[in-house]
């Protein structure tokens, strides 16, 4: 099933532009040492952990103006093979606001 993390981007813009140096794709890569600070991130929801989630195919996500209720969305994919459920939107109230 899907894990959904919420990250956080503050990016200076002086990281707008790679530093010269490492490629920063490899591992290993120090990004403290280049004075690059990683992205928070904390997860939110693991949907294997909710019976009502029994697809791997989730379409879309968004995060409704309450900053707390997340709306997760799949599609049947327009019927092609007829064998397609309906399409179906999960809301899902989180312990805690995002923002």
């Amino acid at each position: 099933m899907i894990a959904i993390l919420h990250l956080q981007l503050r990016i200076p813009s002086q990281h707008l532009t790679p530093p010269p140096g490492p490629e920063l794709d490899k591992v290993g890569t120090d990004f403290g040492a280049l004075g690059i600070r990683l992205p928070q991130r904390n997860l939110v929801l693991e949907t294997w952990k909710l019976p009502e989630f029994d697809t791997n195919k989730l379409e879309g996500l968004t995060l409704l103006e309450d900053g707390r209720t997340l709306a997760i969305a799949d599609d049947n994919d327009f019927a092609i093979t007829g064998k397609e459920g309906p399409s179906r939107l999960w809301l899902v109230l989180l312990p805690q606001a995002l923002r």
